[in-house]
């Protein structure tokens, strides 16, 4: 389970910074019996599986998650939640610190900056559309209700329920 941080600092740009009064360190216990000690990035706030012995390439720094936070009828919802994450000792692939995202049923997915970049892209024209989608929802709406208002009610008077 990542760790989260909602709403935090937006727009800060050092948002992923932890509070420390030193360097850090972290020690796990690997698969073969030994330990294998590594010092924190400044990002770092966790280290999944780090409670269990692992192969030293399974090892992983992770951020604190900070997601867009969505508050409906139907309660508070943590949605997109984005955060950092190295293996900093992997044979394959990359080593390097990147960017991972929730997308949902997908999971965590890793993405590169002009990733990230196209994501939000593709957020800003969402947004316009689910404005435009609002407004043409509306007079549906209305009419739905209309059609459905009990005879003697006046047009004006609120409905009960969720109409």
């Amino acid at each position: 389970m990542k760790r989260r941080l909602v709403n935090a600092a937006r727009g800060a740009r050092m948002w992923w910074r932890v509070v420390r009064t030193g360097p850090v360190t972290v020690t796990v216990a690997t698969w073969r019996g030994g330990v294998l000690t590594m010092p924190c990035p400044d990002w770092c706030a966790g280290h999944p599986g780090a409670a269990k012995p692992e192969h030293p390439a399974d090892f992983a720094h992770e951020s604190a998650d900070i997601g867009l936070t969505v508050v409906t009828a139907k309660g508070t919802f943590e949605v997109l939640a984005v955060g950092i994450a190295q293996s900093p000792l992997r044979t394959r692939g990359t080593a390097l610190p990147y960017m991972t995202c929730d997308l949902g049923t997908a999971g965590y997915v890793r993405f590169t900056p002009d990733e990230v970049r196209a994501l939000a892209d593709g957020l800003e024209q969402h947004a316009v559309f689910l404005r435009r989608f609002a407004a043409d929802f509306e007079p549906i709406r209305a009419a739905a209700a209309e059609a459905l208002r009990p005879p003697g009610i006046p047009p004006l008077a609120p409905l009960d329920g969720d109409l």
